[in-house]
């Protein structure tokens, strides 16, 4: 029989829409903010420099998903 060893993801619990300070990202952060209702697209990819807030927003929308009973994952690369 093999096992099934669980993997230690999760996500940070400051990750959140209302922490996160948006500069030059407001756009995003207004889609984003919207997204789990707005059903425009199945997936979300985000990519930029490193440092620019895309592991924050994109834990922030699975947190805000979850907390709608909606399914969602984040997937780190």
């Amino acid at each position: 029989m093999n096992l099934q060893l669980p993997l230690t993801l999760g996500l940070k619990d400051s990750a959140v829409f209302a922490n996160f300070i948006a500069g030059a990202n407001s756009e995003i952060l207004s889609f984003l903010q919207t997204y789990p209702s707005n059903k425009s697209a199945p997936l979300v990819y985000l990519w930029g420099e490193p440092g620019c807030g895309k592991t924050h927003l994109l834990q922030a929308l699975c947190q805000t998903a979850s907390e709608r009973g909606e399914s969602a994952v984040y997937l780190p690369m």
